[in-house]
């Protein structure tokens, strides 16, 4: 028997509670209740969750359930679409994040691994010098090759002890860097480090001499 908006309100015996067409009421106490839909893809079982019953009425809760029937009629099946939608809206997130407060993420995640506390401390105050105040509002999927030549050729003869403070062993942890063309941040692999190597090389010469700032 389908389930009522009042019948609803006064099930808080712990058990799954069928309504139609695999929607069912999951009550675990009485302050815990839930709506869940049933279906099978592929010869497998399958629970999509549709909500709080406290925050989803049961008409808001069978609108949900039609809209995963939908789905499937469609070939999709409605939870991996319900993750492919959440990653699409971090990956988003993730590209609108400006330089600075990734490079103060990074720093708030790794700084115990710096066993240099002078260090340690001159990773956010050369960004603050150097870099935040050109880039550091930019996403960091806008940050190119050029920006970051930007950044990096007025200290390339004044600040030679920091590039090579930067790459001795144990002065700071592995990093993430930039940058390739117009890509965002990834992670530099190990190469030649001087510039004469890169003359040829714009674009490797920028990763690795940001990467050596940084």
């Amino acid at each position: 028997m389908a389930l009522t908006a009042k019948r609803v309100t006064k099930l808080t015996t712990p058990g799954r509670y069928h309504d139609e067409h695999g929607l069912y009421l999951s009550v675990v106490s009485a302050t815990n209740r839930h709506w869940l839909f049933r279906y099978e893809r592929h010869g497998r079982e399958r629970w999509l969750g549709l909500g709080s019953a406290r925050d989803t009425d049961l008409k808001k809760a069978r609108e949900r359930a039609r809209n995963a029937r939908s789905k499937l009629w469609d070939g999709i099946d409605p939870i991996d679409a319900r993750k492919a939608e959440r990653a699409a809206r971090e990956l988003e997130v993730a590209r609108t994040i400006t330089f600075e407060k990734a490079a103060v993420a990074y720093f708030d995640a790794h700084e115990k691994q710096w066993r240099n506390a002078k260090h340690r401390a001159q990773f956010l105050s050369t960004l603050k010098m150097y870099a935040f105040s050109k880039i550091g509002s930019l996403p960091v999927a806008a940050i190119d090759v050029g920006l970051v030549l930007k950044v990096i050729e007025p200290i390339w003869h004044g600040k030679t002890e920091t590039a090579r403070r930067r790459d001795e062993p144990g002065s700071e942890p592995p990093r993430p860097v930039l940058v390739h063309e117009a890509e965002p941040l990834r992670p530099a692999v190990g190469a030649p480090t001087t510039r004469a190597k890169f003359q040829k090389r714009p674009c490797r010469w920028a990763q690795l001499e940001f990467r050596r700032f940084l």
